[in-house]
């Protein structure tokens, strides 16, 4: 069985749930927001790690914005570039493990949103962030948007439920306290057999995400509540770390 990040009947049955109508509309307010935040302009070059269904990419690239979407899940990169077909978009997509994508040409903004970090080990969430700092041109910014351990704990639950359609979705949530999240989700489509999909994966608390990103060579790192600038706190929705790489010299 396939790692739960890999595992693509996952994304595609969850895909009305992480991305409803809500989210998706809500997406030119968060570019909005992130470019007041970096100062970044048109025609600038982004990288967009764990694009998705490429909202955040395709926003770009109508603003002026030349942009990469990489994401492993294929189904989701075949419906961005659909839509950046039917707009005339000139956008990459790019099929790939994120945490060693090299873009041919450096970027001067890489987004790494919708809590895309902690799937894997520490390991791998380090050299992801490795890799968004050799992306970078020199003053490039990074832009990383997730649930964080102080908001989990806040507004944690034990169990949801959601409706798509006839299909009824539950997910349980289990938290060991020290930074390990378990969901189990179950897709149960009418007259057809029900799916789980067990999940795990990692949060960070808000020091612990910054001494990272200064040991990936970052600097003057932010934090935020939320992609609209607002102070981080534990009732915040969501952390938002925008950090820099330096100026050649310059530490």
């Amino acid at each position: 069985m396939p790692h739960w990040q890999h595992d693509e009947d996952f994304w595609i049955d969850l895909q009305g749930v992480l991305f409803d109508d809500a989210r998706l509309a809500g997406t030119p307010e968060e570019i909005d927001g992130i470019l007041s935040l970096t100062g970044v302009l048109p025609p600038a070059t982004v990288l967009d790690m764990a694009c998705g269904l490429g909202r955040h990419s395709l926003e770009l690239a109508r603003r002026g914005y030349r942009v990469t979407g990489v994401d492993e899940c294929s189904a989701y990169l075949e419906q961005a570039e659909q839509g950046s077909e039917e707009e005339g978009l000139d956008v990459e997509w790019v099929e790939a493990d994120m945490h060693l994508y090299s873009p041919s040409d450096p970027a001067d903004l890489v987004l790494c949103l919708y809590s895309s970090i902690g799937y894997r080990s520490e390991a791998d969430d380090r050299q992801l962030l490795a890799t968004a700092y050799l992306a970078l041109r020199p003053d490039g910014a990074l832009v990383i948007e997730l649930m964080s351990q102080e908001i989990f704990e806040e507004g944690i639950v034990t169990k949801d439920s959601f409706r798509e359609g006839d299909t009824f979705i539950d997910r349980r949530i289990f938290w060991d306290g020290a930074g390990l999240v378990r969901m189990d989700w179950e897709v149960r489509p009418p007259d057809e057999a029900v799916r789980r999909y067990p999940t795990e994966f990692r949060l960070y608390n808000r020091a612990e995400l910054v001494a990272m990103l200064e040991d990936a060579g970052f600097t003057n790192i932010e934090s935020f509540g939320s992609l609209d600038g607002e102070r981080f706190t534990e009732e915040s929705e969501m952390l938002v770390l925008v950090a820099r790489k330096p100026r050649k010299g310059v530490r």
